[in-house]
């Protein structure tokens, strides 16, 4: 048997994919100077620019497989698909200077542009595109680390569960012969 993939998210696409986003709704709220980038690379934190990570807590099936049968030209492909929910942590921190203003964003601020702008029309299209469907998004939740001065560091944080189908096809071999009885006896 040979099965193609249709559309398989990898740990990777999925990623890019979030990394995307989070780029594109900094973009649309005319942010600049932050950095969107996996969160679990290695790094020295008093060299970060502000910055936006996206952290995938758990990828699981969700509800059951289906199978779809399709005769084509003779052909029967059968298509499996199996959805899936990735949960996706955003989290932002900024070290905050001395000459920050009443306008300077910090990470929470842009926490929320980015929930914001998924929760909205264009963000819901601009998911869909990428083949999600928004499920579940919780509050911003603030939380602080020491950083490598010694300093404490803003990292505020939201979890968002998507939706996604992972779909593959196979061909069914042509029935050509019968062996024994086909009908009971």
């Amino acid at each position: 048997m040979q099965a193609a993939q249709i559309d398989i998210k990898t740990r990777n696409q999925i990623f890019n994919d979030f990394i995307t986003l989070a780029k594109e709704a900094l973009s649309v709220f005319g942010v600049s100077h932050w950095e969107v980038r996996q969160l679990r690379q290695i790094f020295k934190v008093n060299v970060l620019k502000p910055s936006v990570f996206i952290s995938v807590i758990t990828i699981k099936q969700w509800g059951q497989q289906y199978t779809k049968k399709q005769k084509t030209n003779g052909t029967i492909n059968k298509t499996k698909n199996t959805k899936q929910e990735v949960k996706i942590r955003f989290s932002a921190t900024r070290r905050e200077l001395e000459t920050d203003t009443l306008a300077t964003y910090s990470g929470t601020d842009i926490l929320k542009l980015i929930k914001e702008y998924m929760e909205s029309e264009e963000g819901i299209q601009f998911l869909a595109k990428l083949g999600y469907a928004q499920y579940k998004a919780e509050d911003v939740s603030e939380q602080d680390f020491m950083n490598d001065d010694d300093n404490f560091q803003f990292l505020p944080y939201f979890d968002c569960v998507f939706l996604h189908t992972n779909s593959w096809t196979s061909t069914v071999p042509e029935i050509t012969k019968f062996h024994g009885n086909t009908y009971p006896v």
